[in-house]
């Protein structure tokens, strides 16, 4: 066998590299094609899972409902990144979590006022809805119950 002919070998192996990794997930995930070759683009597939997504909400006697900002109302609206306290931007955990950062906000706001939660889950297959700000959070966490 030539040099050539080894050459062109090599070089056909490549290309048909270079194509399966660059067509692999192409036909996966953009024509949804069922293969056992192709396996699926996963990317952090368990990275996310458990933490919480929440929506603080002060709801007044009247219906209506405005959107609280935590960081702010905790002092921490200018720390955004790195620097934020690492339990106020991840919350993994109901009742060490979010319900910590509610009874907080209750602290901070007088315990009169009327702060419920909205809250989803991520789970494996998308985000799940945990809580729909059926109870008031500075009721729970006043004193005496």
């Amino acid at each position: 066998m030539t040099m050539t002919t080894r050459r062109n070998i090599r070089k056909v192996f490549f290309l048909f590299a270079v194509l399966f990794i660059l067509l692999g997930p192409f036909y996966r995930q953009v024509l949804e094609g069922e293969s056992f070759v192709f396996r699926p683009w996963i990317m952090f597939t368990d990275r996310g899972v458990g933490t919480f997504l929440v929506d603080f909400h002060e709801f007044k006697s009247d219906g209506t409902h405005t959107k609280i900002d935590y960081m702010e109302v905790l002092g921490h609206a200018n720390t955004r990144g790195w620097r934020e306290p690492k339990a106020l931007w991840r919350l993994s955990s109901w009742e060490e979590g979010v319900l910590k950062v509610g009874s907080q906000l209750c602290q901070k706001l007088g315990q009169q006022k009327d702060i419920r939660v909205y809250a989803r889950r991520a789970a494996k297959h998308g985000w799940e809805i945990y809580h729909e700000a059926t109870e008031n959070l500075c009721a729970r966490s006043a004193p005496g119950q």
